[in-house]
């Protein structure tokens, strides 16, 4: 009789353990793998961020800002070239 309540709860125990240690396994490497590729995924996309950023910054907008300024600067060169010539011309009539 020994043997079999002896046989019986080790089986009983074993089977909760096991069930209670894969839980708690399955846990605790669920949290570890969510934080590792949270941090992975931060540091990746932090790192692709910077580089759009930085080759906008050092390469579109140096672009962007002379294509704008050009063309600010010839219709304000034409403008005043423009009455310059104006004023001169009626000046000599």
């Amino acid at each position: 009789m020994t043997k079999v309540l002896t046989y019986v709860l080790t089986n009983a125990m074993t089977k909760v353990l096991t069930k209670v240690v894969t839980k708690v396994l399955t846990k605790v490497l669920t949290n570890a793998m969510n934080k590792l590729v949270t941090n992975v995924l931060t540091k990746v996309l932090t790192n692709a961020m910077t580089r759009v950023l930085t080759n906008a910054m050092t390469r579109v907008v140096p672009k962007v800002l002379t294509n704008v300024l050009t063309k600010d600067m010839t219709k304000v060169l034409t403008n005043v070239l423009t009455k310059v010539l104006t004023k001169l011309s009626s000046r000599q009539r």
